[in-house]
C-alpha cells in the first residue's frame, strides 16, 4: 500500500474508539481503516454501500461496531454473509491479516469495491466470492460463519446452515434478540448464547452465537 498521509484526526479517533472495545490497534492499522472509510465514502456515491455520507461516521458508525468484535474470536478461518461494504470482514482483515476470510456478497458492485479494497490494502488472504450464500461452497472448513446486516436471524441460520459443521460457530451481530428468536435458532442449528457488548454511540449490541448439535 503507497504510502499516504491521513487526517491525524481521524487516525487519533479510531485508536482512541479501538481502545474503548478492547482492541490495541497499531498505527498502520489504524491507518488502513481509515482508508477504508475514506474509499466506502467515495465509491458510495456508484454502490450505495452505506448510510454513512462521512469518513468519521463510517468510523464511528461501522468500523468501531465490528471491532468490538475482535475480543470474542478466536483463531481459524472466517465467511462474512452478505458482507455488503465489507462488514465485519474487511475490517477484521486489516486487523489480522494473516486470518483467511472470505466475503459473500451477491450484488456486483459491491463485491467489485470489495475486490478494490482487497488490492488497495494489500489484503492477500482476503477472498471475495460475488455469489448468494445458497451457492457458496468453501473450499476449507470455517470456523466462524458471521453476519452484521443479513436479516432475521432464523433467515440467516437456514441459509447459511450448509457452511457448517461441528467445528463452526455462527456469529450473528444483532442490535438486541428476544427469547422467540433464540428459540428459533436453537430449533434450526443448536445451542444458541448473547453476549451484550459496549460500543461507543450505541444503545445495545449484542452477539449471537450458535454452535451446530
Amino acid at each position: 500500500m503507497k504510502h499516504i498521509k491521513y487526517s491525524q484526526d481521524y487516525l487519533e479517533l479510531v485508536l482512541s474508539l479501538g481502545e474503548r472495545v478492547n482492541v490495541d490497534l497499531d498505527e498502520r492499522q489504524a491507518e488502513s481503516l481509515v482508508k477504508y472509510a475514506e474509499l466506502a465514502i467515495e465509491w458510495n456515491k456508484i454502490a450505495n454501500l452505506t448510510g454513512a455520507n462521512s469518513i468519521e461516521s463510517f468510523i464511528t458508525g461501522h468500523i468501531i461496531d465490528c471491532l468490538a468484535v475482535v475480543p470474542f474470536l478466536g483463531h481459524g478461518s472466517l465467511a462474512d454473509i452478505g458482507s455488503g461494504a465489507g462488514l465485519p470482514g474487511v475490517v477484521l482483515a486489516i486487523f489480522e491479516p494473516e486470518r483467511y476470510i472470505t466475503l459473500v456478497e451477491p450484488r456486483g458492485k459491491r463485491s467489485r469495491f470489495l475486490q478494490h479494497i482487497k488490492m488497495q490494502l494489500g489484503l492477500r488472504m482476503l477472498n471475495i466470492k460475488s455469489q448468494p450464500v445458497e451457492q457458496y461452497n468453501p473450499s476449507r472448513s470455517l470456523r466462524y460463519v458471521i453476519s452484521r446486516a443479513f436479516g432475521p436471524l432464523n433467515e440467516f441460520l437456514k441459509k447459511s446452515i450448509h457452511l457448517v459443521s461441528s467445528q463452526t460457530e455462527v456469529v450473528a451481530m444483532k442490535a438486541s434478540v428476544n427469547s422467540r428468536e433464540l428459540s428459533e435458532a436453537t430449533a434450526i442449528l443448536g445451542p444458541a448464547r448473547c453476549v451484550e457488548l459496549s460500543v461507543p454511540l450505541y444503545d445495545r449490541r449484542t452477539l449471537v452465537f450458535i454452535k451446530k448439535t
